[in-house]
């Protein structure tokens, strides 16, 4: 009888991480296209994001935020439409310079945004065996390269 309640539970705590890690990875994807769609994260990019990371219910301890730091990120936070406070996320903004125009002086400078989510566990007895799993349950991509004025009015390219 305990061989089958263990077998259970080693059971529901894969489901749970299954089911917590596509929800980190999808939200990270989306991330990553609203950026690229807005050519930066622009105000009109943090809306969308607020609004997709709220009804997705994907949800970022404080906890990790020490993670972000410690991997060279900024922390996202930002409230969604109706004031809900929560929304976290990992992001930094890379520069990259561009030459051999046809002006060989001529230099275009463009960013492209790290960001990163984690497979996050509301599981009490998990939490206290895995306290450091922030960055070993890191789920991080890059957008493309964006050319665009936007990123100089974005409070993370400064």
């Amino acid at each position: 009888m305990e061989a089958i309640t263990f077998a259970l539970v080693v059971i529901m705590c894969l489901m749970a991480f299954t089911v917590n890690y596509t929800k980190a990875f999808r939200v990270k994807n989306e991330i990553r296209n609203i950026i690229e769609k807005n050519d930066g994260l622009t105000a009109n990019a943090e809306l969308e994001i607020a609004e997709f990371i709220h009804n997705t219910n994907y949800y970022l301890p404080e906890e990790y935020e020490q993670a972000c730091k410690q991997m060279g990120y900024d922390v996202y936070t930002g409230n969604s439409a109706d004031g809900a406070s929560g929304i976290r996320f990992c992001i930094k903004c890379n520069y990259a310079n561009a030459t051999g125009w046809t002006n060989e002086k001529a230099e275009v400078r463009g960013v492209y945004y790290s960001i990163a989510t984690f497979v996050t566990f509301d599981i009490p007895v998990v939490n206290n065996i895995f306290p450091i799993s922030a960055s070993f349950f890191r789920i991080s991509g890059e957008t493309q390269l964006i050319y665009s004025e936007n990123y100089k009015y974005s409070r993370w390219c400064q």
